[in-house]
C-alpha cells in the first residue's frame, strides 16, 4: 500500500533529488544554484541528510517533517499554550507541505524561530536565523523586512537587527545577480514561464485564504470546491483574532509581496506559507478555536486518506513503461531519471530523433507553448492509446503507414 510520505515525487522534488545525487557541494553552488531561482542552503543540508539516509522519497521528505515539529515548538512557546501548536500541526498547508522535500518548510520553522528569539530579545540567535532563513529562500526577506519596519516603527530598530540579514545579501549578492540574469533567459525562452510564478490578479489573491485554510485539495465541480472552501476561510478571516500584531505580521508580507510582483511576479500561495503559524497564533485565541482546529483535521484527513489530492503519480506511470525512449520536454524529464534512469529522453521539439512507435509523455507543455497533437499529427503519426496518472498522461503513438510511404 502506498502511504502519503511515500507517495510519487513531482517534478521539483525529483529536481532537488537529482540535484543533490549527481552534484558535489560545490557544483551544486557553482553550477546548479545560478540557473535555480533558490539560494543554495537547502540543497546543501540535503546533500548531507541523503549521504546518511538515501534518496528514497521517504527519506527525501523527513528534514521537512522534522523542521515542522520544531515549528510547532515554536508556535507553542510563543502561544504558551497547545491550542496554537495543535492548529499547526494539523492545518491542512502544513500537512501537505510537511511532507515535500522542498525548502519552504525549512524556511516556516527558521522564520517563526526568528520571530520567537526576536520576542524573548535572544538577538544573536534571531540573527542566526534570519541568516539561515535568507540562505533559504529568498521569500523570506518579506517577513524579515516586515519586522524590521515593525522595529523602526516602535523606534527599537538598531543595528544589531541587522546583522543576520546584512550578512547573507553579501553572501548572496553575486548569485542573486547571476540567478536574475538566468530568470530573464528563462522568461524569454519559455512563453508561458511568469504563469506560474504568481502575477497579481485576482485567482491568485483568492487562493491565499484558500489554501491557507483547505490546503490542496480541489474536486469538481469547481464551483462547488470554491464555494466550500471560500466559506471555509471567509469564516475563518471573520474570526481571526483581531489583535494588532497579528493582523500586522500577518498582512505586511503580504503587502510587500504584492507590491513586488507588480514587476516580478511571485504571488503563490505556497511561497507565504511561512505566515500560517501567525494565523494559527491568531486562531488560537479565539473562542471557535475548537471548531477550527475539527475543520483543519476535517481537510487534512481528506488529503491524506485520498490518492487523488496526491500529487503528480510519476512512480506508476513509469514503472511499467516497456519502451527504451520517452518523448517529452527534456528539461521537465528529472522525475524520468529519478525513477528510470535506464530511460532515454528524446525532446518533443526534435522531431529528427522520432521512431515509427512512441511513448509521449505531453507534461509541461502548456508552460513552453507546445502542443504536442499538433506537431506530431503533422509528422504523420496517430495516437494509439492514452493512459492517465493523477495528472501524468502517457500516451501511445504510431506513424501511419501512408506517412511512412511518402
Amino acid at each position: 500500500m502506498e502511504w502519503v510520505l511515500n507517495q510519487s515525487l513531482w517534478l521539483d522534488e525529483a529536481i532537488v533529488a537529482n540535484v543533490v545525487k549527481n552534484l558535489s557541494v560545490v557544483e551544486m553552488i557553482s553550477k546548479y544554484s545560478p540557473t535555480d531561482f533558490h539560494p543554495p542552503l537547502y540543497y546543501v543540508l540535503m546533500k548531507l541528510w541523503t549521504a546518511i539516509f538515501g534518496f528514497s522519497e521517504i527519506s527525501l521528505r523527513a528534514p521537512s517533517i522534522v523542521v515542522a515539529l520544531i515549528a510547532a515548538y515554536f508556535v507553542y512557546k510563543i502561544a504558551r499554550n497547545r491550542w496554537a501548536m495543535a492548529l499547526f500541526l494539523t492545518n491542512p498547508l502544513i500537512v501537505y507541505y510537511a511532507g515535500e522535500a522542498r525548502m519552504y518548510m525549512m524556511a516556516t520553522c527558521l522564520l517563526i524561530g526568528s520571530y520567537y528569539f526576536l520576542t524573548t530579545r535572544k538577538i544573536g540567535r534571531f540573527n542566526l536565523l534570519v541568516f539561515l532563513a535568507c540562505l533559504t529562500f529568498y521569500g523570506s526577506l518579506l517577513f524579515v523586512l516586515t519586522i524590521l519596519i515593525y522595529l523602526l516603527i516602535k523606534r527599537k530598530l538598531g543595528w544589531q537587527h541587522l546583522v543576520g540579514v546584512g550578512a547573507a545579501m553579501i553572501i548572496l549578492a553575486p548569485l542573486i545577480r547571476l540567478q536574475l540574469l538566468h530568470a530573464q533567459e528563462a522568461r524569454l525562452l519559455i512563453p508561458n514561464w511568469g504563469s506560474v510564478l504568481g502575477k497579481v490578479n485576482l485567482k491568485n489573491l483568492l487562493l491565499i485564504p484558500i489554501k491557507f485554510t483547505s490546503g490542496r485539495i480541489s474536486f469538481y465541480p469547481k464551483i462547488a470546491y470554491y464555494l466550500i472552501s471560500g466559506l471555509w476561510a471567509g469564516w475563518i478571516l471573520a474570526v481571526f483574532r483581531k489583535r494588532p500584531i497579528y493582523l500586522y505580521f500577518f498582512g505586511m508580507p503580504l503587502i510587500l509581496g504584492i507590491i513586488i510582483s507588480v514587476w516580478a511576479p511571485m504571488l503563490a500561495y505556497f511561497r507565504f506559507i511561512y505566515l500560517v503559524p501567525i494565523l494559527c497564533l491568531a486562531l488560537a485565541e479565539s473562542r471557535w478555536r475548537g471548531v477550527v482546529l475539527a475543520g483543519f483535521v476535517v481537510f487534512s484527513s481528506v488529503y491524506v486518506f485520498n490518492q487523488q489530492f496526491w500529487r503528480e503519480d510519476w512512480k506508476t506511470a513509469l514503472r511499467d513503461l516497456d519502451a527504451k525512449k520517452i518523448v517529452m520536454i527534456e528539461s521537465l524529464a528529472d522525475p524520468v531519471k529519478y525513477y528510470r534512469p535506464d530511460k532515454e529522453v528524446v525532446d518533443i521539439r526534435n522531431p529528427a530523433e522520432f521512431e515509427q512507435n512512441l511513448t509521449v509523455i505531453p507534461y509541461g507543455e502548456a508552460i513552453h507553448g507546445i502542443d504536442h497533437q499538433g506537431l506530431l499529427t503533422e509528422q504523420g503519426y496517430v495516437l494509439t492509446e492514452q493512459k492517465n496518472y493523477r495528472e501524468i498522461v502517457v500516451e501511445r503513438w504510431t506513424k501511419s503507414e501512408e506517412s511512412q510511404n511518402q
